[in-house]
């Protein structure tokens, strides 16, 4: 039980780390704002397009046993392929990126 409790407090002090945010070094903060706005819609387009529109190029189908064809929706077994979230920050962090931004600490 104590090394339960260790571990916790060992993994809680770990998520404390500075909070962080984009920065670009010479860009404004109205100009900056607008890059970031723009990473953020075309990330969003290309999330939704992989999780959506390629989702239904064919139905599948399935012979059941008693010979009968049932449509099969592979992605439904496993949701986390239809979260795009996930897709989509990882996305507007390469834009960003590619784009000269920098992850920074925010100062106190």
């Amino acid at each position: 039980m104590r090394r339960i409790l260790a571990l916790a407090a060992l993994l809680s002090l770990a998520a404390c780390g500075p909070a962080l945010r984009w920065q670009h070094p010479s860009l404004s903060d109205a100009e900056a704002g607008a890059e970031y706005a723009d990473c953020g819609r075309q990330a969003w387009s290309e999330a939704q397009s992989r999780a959506w529109m390629n989702r239904w190029s064919r139905p599948s189908y399935l012979r059941g046993r008693d010979g009968r064809l049932y449509a099969y929706d592979p992605w439904s077994a496993r949701p986390s392929f239809n979260d795009t979230w996930f897709d989509e920050m990882r996305l507007r962090d390469f834009c960003l990126r590619n784009k000269g931004f920098r992850l920074v600490p925010v100062p106190q």
